[in-house]
């Protein structure tokens, strides 16, 4: 994990994740590819996460937070601190939860270069304790604008053995061309522009820039020669309220910012049906929305609370999210017709994809 003369920078965000951190690191040291940096930015832990870096892997970049600012900003500030040194030509989004195989970042970088239209990788992403157990092999959409990761969930069968291109890359483990990100980065006034929207705190955040890089004229690629095990939703723990918040919020945040006026409207006509089918999975206790409470009352309850704080937080970071808008969409350097092609090659299946 050599700082010196790298083409590649590894960026971890964490927050009391010593317990991960030790074999996500350990992982890093045993990869084929060399030499790459490993910047790790601390959310303030409680833990002794940044203790343990400093006594165990003093060749990792640390940058300390005094408090947990989710995984946008932080993973901003790693990947400007990366892009400092002109020798740098990719960025890796990892989780502190993951356990890559030692040929993970080598087949990364062939898949990029394989591909030069690439604005993202994506590697084969299996459960950390059922490795045939898939967790992500890229993102898919639906015309609402949800998304969710392919292959949640299903048995590895090799139904995704082929190199093959993506809608985008989950952030959880994916790469990143440097020029792709600052392409389509963000300006910010008083500061640096962002690469994810650091508005968003956690989730979907990399939907977002998977919708920015296409529009943009970026594509995104997949290779199941990269493996990765990940704990999925370590951090913020799968089907909770907190998850389920932050996802519909920047579900809203996405649709709002990235589709042209055709594609925005009819997202917002299914809007409803969207909220129906979630409600009925709720009181069914079937689907993605189901985790919300233990009981009917108290999952409807936690649901109506969700929908009602996401449209109140949408309303009021509207005017950040109208201007953001502008710039997105007058980058856009593709065609409605191609938009429209997205939702058919890339579609996802609704019952996986509210309140995940």
């Amino acid at each position: 994990m050599s700082p010196i003369e790298s083409a590649l920078a590894v960026v971890i965000v964490n927050w009391n994740g010593r317990q991960h951190l030790g074999i996500c690191l350990a992982a890093l040291q045993g990869q084929s590819y060399a030499p790459f940096r490993v910047i790790v930015v601390d959310n303030g832990s409680s833990d002794d996460s940044v203790e343990f870096v400093r006594a165990l892997y003093p060749d990792v970049e640390l940058i300390q937070l005094e408090g947990n600012r989710g995984f946008a900003a932080p993973c901003n500030m790693g990947i400007s601190r990366a892009l400092e040194r002109p020798e740098i030509e990719f960025i890796v989004t990892l989780n502190n939860d993951t356990d890559p195989e030692p040929t993970y970042l080598e087949e990364l970088v062939a898949c990029a270069r394989r591909n030069p239209t690439a604005g993202a990788v994506q590697p084969k992403v299996v459960n950390y304790f059922e490795a045939d157990r898939l967790d992500s092999t890229g993102i898919m959409i639906a015309a609402d604008m949800s998304a969710v990761n392919r292959g949640l969930g299903e048995t590895d069968r090799g139904q995704y053995g082929q190199e093959e291109e993506i809608f985008g890359a989950a952030a959880s483990a994916a790469l990143y061309p440097r020029a792709a990100l600052e392409q389509v980065a963000l300006p910010v006034a008083g500061g640096p522009s962002e690469f994810f929207d650091g508005s968003y705190f956690a989730y979907h955040e990399d939907v977002d820039l998977a919708w920015r890089l296409r529009l943009s004229g970026f594509q995104a690629y997949y290779t199941p020669r990269a493996v990765v095990r990940h704990v999925h939703s370590a951090t913020g723990k799968s089907r909770s309220p907190f998850k389920a918040f932050y996802v519909h919020r920047n579900h809203l945040f996405n649709l709002s910012k990235n589709l042209p006026l055709f594609f925005l409207l009819r997202a917002l006509a299914l809007l409803p049906l969207m909220y129906l089918w979630s409600l009925v999975s709720v009181l069914r206790g079937r689907g993605a929305a189901s985790g919300l409470g233990q009981t009917t009352k108290g999952a409807g309850c936690n649901m109506a609370g969700i929908l009602l704080r996401g449209w109140g937080q949408f309303f009021l970071h509207m005017p950040g999210l109208l201007a953001k808008r502008k710039q997105i969409q007058a980058r856009r350097r593709v065609s409605h017709r191609e938009i429209s092609s997205w939702f058919k090659l890339y579609r996802a299946t609704r019952e996986k994809i509210h309140f995940s």
